[in-house]
């Protein structure tokens, strides 16, 4: 499964809106080997994360599969 994929999977596991910061920590949980740099700083780690499923959100990819509350 490629990350990407690993990022959706990790949303599925929430019933409800969720921040990008929870999915990060959920993706993190659910998948520790695929963190790039384990011995970073977890608020690093986060950061990157979520900097990483902020960018797939904004490229419009999941745009389909995503309901995003403004």
């Amino acid at each position: 499964m490629i990350k990407h994929e690993k990022y959706l999977e990790a949303l599925k596991e929430f019933d409800d809106f969720v921040t990008i910061k929870e999915w990060a920590e959920k993706f993190k949980e659910k998948y520790p080997d695929d963190i790039d740099d384990k011995n970073e700083n977890e608020k690093i780690i986060i950061r990157k994360l979520v900097k990483n499923i902020t960018s797939l959100v904004s490229t419009g990819k999941w745009s389909s599969m995503l309901l995003i509350d403004k």
